[in-house]
């Protein structure tokens, strides 16, 4: 999606792709598809796409823009590093190489369903439920935060199992 690379939350640009199995299956998709982006079709918001053209046929503003997805990218990695590295320096059971396996802005932290729970009722840590982490919101200043509260999510964790 062109709406979330170029900052346009409130005016969707981007495509969908829909691959099937079979024709009545595709045929059964798109018919659900049709009835729901009529409407945006029938009134498309243009500030989006007129934003994308502008900056894509612009060779400063192109060049502008990619030098920010990349600055943008390599901070998410950075981030991705500290933090394998700081649980790997608590001593955090397990293993957090999936961390900086991954790419793009979120990660599956591979937390479970109560791990998850401490961090967000005690720690005030917001994370999906399957223990996803946008690693965009991590900075110098959360970071060693977030680290240790996740290192003691797990270890409590750990050790409630094994005395039951």
């Amino acid at each position: 999606s062109f709406s979330k690379t170029f900052g346009l939350y409130d005016d969707s640009v981007g495509n969908l792709i829909v691959v099937a199995s079979n024709n009545k299956t595709l045929i059964n998709i798109r018919s659900q598809l049709d009835m729901h982006v009529q409407v945006e079709w029938l009134n498309p918001p243009t500030l989006g796409a007129r934003t994308v053209t502008t900056i894509l046929n612009n060779p400063a503003l192109l060049t502008n823009w990619k030098q920010n997805i990349r600055t943008m990218a390599e901070r998410i990695m950075l981030n991705r590093q500290k933090l394998k590295e700081k649980l790997r320096m608590l001593g955090t059971f397990g293993t957090w190489d999936h961390i900086t396996k991954q790419t793009g802005m979120y990660s599956f932290s591979g937390l479970n369903g109560s791990q998850v729970q401490f961090l967000l009722t005690q720690r005030h840590i917001y994370l999906g439920a399957n223990g996803q982490i946008n690693m965009s919101s991590l900075n110098s200043k959360n970071l060693d935060y977030v680290a240790e509260c996740i290192h003691e999510a797990v270890t409590k964790d750990t050790y409630s199992n094994h005395s039951q």
